[in-house]
């Protein structure tokens, strides 16, 4: 392949955006003329919850239905916190299913408790968006798989980086732009200086988060992020190879997981190094992709960084995503509304992908060698 002339690659831009908006305009028009989509929420034990009843409560693509959580204390205090009724408090999955009748829930527990709740929405043809990642196992996920085969319903899987316009664009320069050529290496590095140190909450959450039954540590909590990115950006490839160092770097505050995770995955032509921290002394979702004649860095949420071969490093805006995947809601809206049919990272068959390298991260980690991927 030639290299990616400045002209052409500004131009090529230009297009993607004017179609972005096009499809943005079209797209939000039909949503805004349908009545919302009726949503249950599910556990209010992850700190994420609190970013989608903000959005929720400001979207009119949805209808906050029902939420189920057993804690009444925590179920009061999101109440009054985010404007919700305590009539739509249920204390069980069940109950919030047979009364609100949710055409779509989203899912805020712990890790461990996602197959009984997806079965129970299957049972009644509920859809299920699910906070990353798609289980703790891979047993597990097959379980998820299975329900959502029976109920004939959608399960998703939320990752705040799905929505990322710097990792659109970058995905974009690869494969619409072919802007850096075959892809040779990819790093990624998702960290922040742990669960306690910033002070997350509610408290059951940073409880769970040091709970290696219940999905915590950080090879599930952002080697899952890592997985499902890399995954992407080599357009579902499968790796051969799997190693992985897990690491205690702090384990007075987290003595039962790890809290530094380094994970190599070896592809036939790529090298992926996916690096998961609670020690970083920042919050950091960082992807640099590296290809046969230049690179495309992520700068933070909305910036990245070109390098073609001849050409200086040049840092540039990022454009909104194309509607529906701009964010989460809008998406779970074209999925069950629209009939979408998800792609790339929020489908199901992706998240599978995510959990067979994770679960081979695990057995690395205990045995300290590379796992084959068949």
């Amino acid at each position: 392949m030639t290299s990616f002339p400045r002209f052409f690659r500004f131009v090529a831009i230009a297009h993607l955006s004017l179609l972005c908006l096009v499809g943005a305009v079209m797209i939000t028009t039909t949503a805004a003329a349908a009545e919302p989509l009726k949503v249950g929420v599910v556990g209010l034990t992850h700190g994420h919850v609190k970013g989608f009843l903000r959005r929720a409560a400001a979207a009119e693509q949805v209808q906050l239905v029902g939420v189920a959580e057993a804690d009444p204390a925590l179920a009061a205090e999101y109440a009054e916190s985010f404007g919700f009724a305590p009539a739509i408090v249920y204390p069980d999955v069940a109950s919030m299913l047979n009364s609100a009748k949710p055409e779509a829930v989203v899912v805020y527990t712990q890790t461990s408790d996602y197959p009984e709740i997806v079965k129970a929405c299957a049972q009644q043809g509920v859809h299920v968006m699910l906070e990353k990642p798609l289980a703790i196992s891979l047993a597990k996920a097959r379980e998820i798989e299975a329900a959502a085969k029976s109920g004939k319903i959608q399960v998703l899987v939320n990752y705040e980086t799905n929505w990322m316009p710097s990792l659109a664009a970058a995905h974009s320069m690869i494969f619409d732009q072919e802007a850096i050529g075959q892809v040779r290496k990819i790093e990624v590095q998702i960290g922040h200086q742990g669960p306690i140190a910033i002070g997350s909450t509610p408290p059951q959450f940073v409880d769970w988060l040091g709970d290696p039954a219940a999905g915590g540590g950080t090879l599930l909590d952002f080697g899952s992020y890592a997985a499902c990115i890399t995954s992407w950006l080599l357009d579902g490839e499968r790796p051969k190879s799997v190693y992985c160092l897990n690491q205690q770097l702090q384990p007075a505050d987290y003595p039962d997981v790890e809290d530094e995770t380094t994970i190599i995955l070896a592809y036939d032509e790529a090298v992926a190094i996916l690096q998961g921290s609670w020690n970083s002394p920042t919050d950091r979702k960082d992807v640099q992709v590296y290809g046969e004649y230049g690179y495309v860095k992520t700068l933070q949420q909305k910036q990245i960084e070109l390098m073609v071969e001849g050409m200086d490093p040049e840092t540039m805006p990022a454009d909104e995503p194309e509607a529906p995947e701009q964010d989460q809601i809008a998406y779970l809206f074209a999925v069950v509304r629209n009939g979408l049919t998800p792609q790339g990272r929020p489908a199901l068959q992706h998240n599978l992908l995510v959990m067979e390298i994770l679960e081979a991260a695990m057995e690395s980690a205990k045995t300290g060698k590379a796992i084959p991927l068949p």
